[in-house]
């Protein structure tokens, strides 16, 4: 069998490499396909969790999007595709992902980043709406006071 095996090439194509990854993919993908749904997706999603934590934010989004696809109602999958948004500075399509993720289940943290973008885009009262919703779900709301209180400066300074 090692009389088979090719020695290595001293340069390559991109064009190879992108098939060999999409080849990859595919037989991942087959793979995982014997596996019951939710485990397929949670494979996904720690996939997606480990490309963030590496710096890898575009495979990120590649696999959030499987995600999405193999599971329209999961609502972490939109929370990471807007923080990923954000952070890339595509608020618009920050905002879409996370008024789909409150149309699915209102969660304090998809208020929380909705304040931060409306606060980051001087829309103060809106900043201020989802900082009151994120409070009726989550009375302590640690993380909304730093932000109230930026967003009552603001006011206060406005007037």
């Amino acid at each position: 069998q090692l009389q088979k095996l090719e020695r290595p090439k001293d340069n390559y194509n991109g064009a190879s490499f992108r098939q060999l990854r999409m080849l990859v993919e595919v037989r991942t993908e087959l793979r995982h396909s014997k596996l019951p749904l939710g485990e397929h997706v949670a494979l996904h999603f720690q996939h997606a969790e480990k490309l963030l934590d590496d710096g890898f934010d575009r495979e990120a989004m590649e696999e959030l999007q499987q995600v999405s696809d193999y599971d329209p109602d999961n609502v972490g999958d939109y929370l990471e595709l807007a923080r990923i948004y954000v952070k890339a500075g595509r608020f618009e399509e920050a905002l879409q992902a996370l008024n789909h993720s409150l149309r699915l289940r209102e969660t304090a943290a998809a208020h929380l980043l909705l304040a931060k973008i409306c606060l980051e885009q001087g829309k103060l009262d809106e900043a201020q709406a989802q900082l009151n919703a994120l409070l009726r779900l989550d009375p302590l709301g640690a993380e909304a006071a730093p932000l109230m209180r930026e967003v009552n400066s603001k006011n206060v300074s406005r007037q």
